[in-house]
């Protein structure tokens, strides 16, 4: 099955049995790729075709840091602490897609092949669907005890592991054998909490600022 998706001007005809589409306005080079695409779906004699028509939507993110990234790692994150169960993670992604189509957040539904589910590729996913299934990931993980990896608000962010979506002050506080390279940081944080700032306003501090060789 072939997926084109076009953005054009579209309404029901008045008989409301009909989808009109007005690719007339089109830029030269998508409409003669809807004309090539008429031919080609009259040479494959009835093979299945699909032409999708949206409204404008802002595409998901990608690269480093990205929303794409990020279900990315987050997957494979869970396939790592799930190896018992040989879950790779495609079959992560896969089970995570399911999830997000049932949960009745902003996701495509998916296509049915004899019988088998086809959920959306993540390419067609707009921004708001792709967030829709990171937050899947994150419910699924935090009601099944897996850790996924953050990063922190940082100017330069560090990644650690996190349950719930917890910050890494909050992590190191509850399990903090989970990202044991920032112990030695706790510590020296915990250290500076426990200082006792010196009281500036006690008389005898006053006195001592005003003349301190005199002491």
């Amino acid at each position: 099955m072939k997926t084109i998706q076009i953005f054009c001007q579209a309404a029901l005809s008045p008989d409301k049995k009909t989808l009109v589409v007005d690719i007339s306005r089109l830029p030269g080079d998508v409409r003669e790729c809807v004309e090539r695409f008429e031919t080609e779906l009259a040479l494959t004699k009835g093979a299945w075709q699909k032409i999708a028509i949206s409204p404008p939507s802002k595409p998901r993110t990608t690269g480093e840091r990205s929303q794409e990234a990020h279900v990315r790692g987050h997957c494979e994150s869970i396939s790592v602490q799930a190896k018992n169960h040989r879950w790779t993670p495609e079959q992560v992604l896969a089970v995570m897609k399911g999830l997000t189509a049932l949960s009745g957040r902003p996701y495509p539904k998916p296509e049915y092949f004899r019988g088998v589910p086809v959920y959306a590729s993540n390419a067609d996913l707009s921004s708001i669907e792709e967030n829709s299934l990171i937050e899947t990931i994150h419910q699924f993980a935090d009601e099944h005890n897996f850790w996924l990896t953050e990063y922190t608000n940082e100017l330069e962010p560090r990644p650690y592991k996190t349950r719930g979506g917890r910050t890494l002050a909050e992590m190191m506080s509850i399990e903090p054998e989970l990202n044991p390279e920032y112990a030695g940081e706790q510590q020296q944080e915990q250290k500076r909490k426990t200082t006792k700032e010196p009281d500036i306003d006690d008389p005898f501090v006053q006195e001592w600022l005003k003349d301190p060789q005199g002491y």
